[in-house]
């Protein structure tokens, strides 16, 4: 019978290098989800049948359509722009991370950064990623393929005892 690691097994250190197209990936995920898009879309298509009921004129229903594309195009050339804009280089260093009771380590080849639990304030997984979020904003990703079976297991007790739900 497997064990479940406890405590007394931490700290969890493992190694993750986040690619661009897999950044990518997570900010066009997060970024149709929070910015409305499956409401978007649901009104689009009310409208459309709408305007397919009521005889409106075809230019209306272009505008709207046009809408949802100008919408959808900003969220891509978002995405892009994040995953490659040279200030979120060091998103991309390969990186060691350390979990234990008191706080999380990140260290790569430009320095160590230390976060108490109590700063992270969510965390999903997104895509084989863990995401830990220390605002709406700010996130740290970590492949699921970094952790054994044995140290996912116990990182995600740590992530349900100190992350408030």
């Amino acid at each position: 019978m497997d064990q479940i690691r406890t405590s007394h097994d931490l700290p969890i250190t493992v190694k993750s290098v986040l690619t661009k197209p897999a950044y990518m990936k997570i900010n066009l995920i997060l970024a149709f989800k929070s910015w409305g898009t499956p409401f978007a879309l649901t009104m689009l298509v009310i409208a459309t049948y709408l305007f397919r009921v009521t005889d409106a004129p075809l230019c209306l229903l272009l505008v709207i359509w046009s809408l949802m594309l100008f919408h959808t195009l900003t969220v891509v050339v978002s995405a892009v722009y994040l995953a490659y804009t040279s200030k979120n280089s060091s998103f991309f260093l390969p990186t060691s991370y350390t979990f234990d009771d008191g706080d999380i380590s990140m260290e790569t080849e430009r320095g160590l950064s230390k976060m108490k639990w109590n700063g992270v304030i969510a965390s999903r997984v997104v895509s084989g990623y863990y995401l830990l979020s220390f605002s709406a904003i700010t996130f740290t990703v970590i492949s699921q393929k970094a952790f054994s079976p044995e140290d996912a297991a116990a990182f995600e007790k740590l992530l349900h005892d100190k992350i408030e739900h």
